[in-house]
């Protein structure tokens, strides 16, 4: 394809806009690949890249400090009732810590894959294509990104199957099985099977989930 595609605000309107959550997982990473090499189309697609920074439930922290001025790890009813100033104010100070050191490390990996979509559509106008990030804060990110994806009316989410650690698996259940029931586009889980048949010379067909999935 020669010279750069240019976006006036009227053409934006008329992309296809295409969300990809991504994490700091290798599975993640190579479920964004494979979206770039099978799924999105540079000329036509407007790219949404997304991340959740996961941020400490204050109810958790503020359990640790209450059962530790009581002196027991057995508060039914966590309150900062009895919790000194001085913890508090730690407690405060280590979520506030928390959540910008998570802001951080979600800016970055968006930061790094703006930069790794523009470099892999280089030879196709790359340089101009219409890229936007979001950093979601949440300590759950099921329903930050349902609600983020239907507020901004995506035409396909692209997720991978994996990416959360066995244990917060287990308490959250599958991130990808539940946006795939609750967000009103259809949704392209990439599977670890569909990313080892990919390949620059014959990418896999997508199992695309292509049905908009009842609420």
């Amino acid at each position: 394809m020669s010279g750069s595609p240019t976006h006036s605000h009227g053409h934006l309107a008329s992309l296809r806009k295409v969300v990809i959550a991504i994490d700091a997982s290798q599975s993640s990473w190579q479920a964004f690949e494979f979206a770039l090499g099978s799924v999105v189309d540079p000329t036509r697609d407007n790219v949404v890249l997304t991340t959740v920074a996961m941020i400490p439930e204050g109810g958790w922290l503020e359990s640790i400090a209450t059962g530790l001025a009581a002196e027991s790890a057995f508060v039914p009813y966590p309150s900062s009732a009895g919790v000194s100033p001085t913890a508090q104010d730690q407690m405060a100070q280590r979520a506030d810590r928390e959540v910008h050191e998570a802001e951080a490390a979600a800016t970055d990996l968006l930061n790094k894959a703006k930069r790794h979509v523009r470099e892999h559509f280089a030879s196709c106008g790359g340089a101009d294509m219409a890229i936007r990030t979001a950093v979601l804060q949440a300590n759950d990110p099921r329903d930050a990104l349902v609600d983020y994806i239907n507020s901004e009316k995506a035409a396909m989410l692209v997720i991978g199957s994996r990416g959360l650690g066995a244990i917060k698996r287990a308490l959250l259940g599958s991130v990808s099985e539940y946006c795939l029931h609750h967000v009103s586009c259809p949704v392209l889980i990439v599977k670890p099977e569909m990313i080892a048949a990919a390949s620059p010379n014959a990418p896999a067909a997508a199992d695309r989930k292509a049905e908009s999935p009842a609420h």
